[in-house]
């Protein structure tokens, strides 16, 4: 069975001008190519009526199809793929990590790994942006009590306890050191 990958984009107002958003869309043009996609489209948001159930928040949007999952696991390493993500990502905003988020271990049942991973990523982010951790996300917030590893054998855990970075060893998240590389 196959399946379809969308992506919506949300362009920073220095980004909207004529000119960028031409090299935007030529980027996602080339990213319709890439094998062993199966075709797809990109497009803005149409005039539709405003409901409740409608977003019209974003710029872009990316569709495409692929026969199965693998194949998008290879479009994601693709180096035309590689080359959009570097290209148009920007650094992200400290106003959108700084408000809290709800906490999602009474809705998941996860053992609050989802917060966790939040409050990890969330100081991971503001580390490597060289902006300041928001409060929510500082010391052992949002911490597991037992250790949880992204891996399943004895040998890749001794390895992620090593490599894992300090914003999520503090949670008792054991994560490559490049997990959140290009984010």
């Amino acid at each position: 069975m196959g399946m379809e990958h969308h992506v919506y984009f949300w362009l920073k107002d220095d980004a909207k001008s004529d000119a960028a958003r031409a090299e935007f869309e030529a980027g996602l043009e080339s990213l319709l190519g890439i094998s062993p996609a199966q075709g797809g489209m990109w497009g803005k948001p149409s005039p539709v009526a405003l409901r409740p159930v409608c977003d019209q928040s974003w710029d872009y949007g990316l569709s495409i199809r692929f026969a199965a999952v693998a194949d998008h696991d290879a479009y994601q390493e693709a180096p035309v793929h590689l080359a959009f993500i570097d290209r148009f990502r920007e650094g992200p905003e400290p106003a959108l990590i700084a408000e809290e988020p709800a906490l999602l271990a009474g809705i998941l049942d996860d053992g609050g790994l989802s917060d966790a991973w939040l409050a990890s990523g969330a100081a991971w982010l503001a580390r490597r942006h060289g902006m300041p951790v928001p409060e929510w996300a500082r010391g052992t917030a949002r911490c597991l009590p037992k250790p949880w590893f992204a891996a399943r054998t004895h040998k890749l855990r001794m390895l992620l306890l090593q490599d894992s970075p300090t914003e999520f060893r503090i949670r008792n998240l054991f994560v490559s050191a490049d997990a959140l590389e290009r984010v």
